[in-house]
């Protein structure tokens, strides 16, 4: 069987392993560390770069601080996965030229995958976001779902998607 003939019920579970297991070991440096040196503004900087951040957080929330967010990056993995998947075989037709993409047509129609994959998952980006910066002595949420219903009933659904696109 040809590979490009994976129908998404059987090619799904292939797509999350590796990015959790990714996501899991450098999670912290790509999730907590990344997160807290952009959301910092110029005028209070708290950390000085990746290692300040790092021994800050580990200092101040413990090692388990280093994950905060992890849990909503890998959670968005397989829906970002299958979302994108899926709308890419939606869209082929309609960049297709006799059942054939061109390489610009497979371009264009990947890149719209992955504009409407962001789309889909982009309010588990929002809570990500809001769940590391938090700290313990500031705890705003328990976890995703409070964050998603705290942050839809407190601030509407709209800012669910505050920063899209960007």
């Amino acid at each position: 069987r040809n590979s490009r003939d994976l129908s998404p019920s059987s090619s799904s579970p292939a797509v999350s392993p590796a990015p959790s297991a990714k996501t899991l070991t450098v999670g912290p440096l790509e999730v907590s560390v990344k997160i807290v040196l952009q959301v910092q503004s110029r005028g209070s900087r708290e950390y000085d770069g990746v290692f300040d951040a790092f021994s800050k957080i580990i200092k101040r929330d413990g090692i388990a601080g280093l994950w905060k967010g992890n849990l909503v990056a890998i959670m968005r993995i397989a829906p970002y996965n299958a979302v994108k998947f899926l709308a890419a075989e939606k869209y082929r037709p309609y960049f297709a030229k006799e059942g054939k993409l061109s390489p610009l047509a497979r371009l264009v129609c990947g890149a719209s995958a992955g504009i409407t994959a962001v789309a889909a998952t982009y309010p588990l980006d929002v809570i990500k976001t809001r769940l590391t910066v938090q700290t313990a002595d500031n705890k705003l949420y328990n976890g995703v779902f409070d964050a998603f219903f705290k942050i839809w009933k407190n601030e509407g659904f709209s800012k669910l998607y505050s920063g899209f696109p960007t």
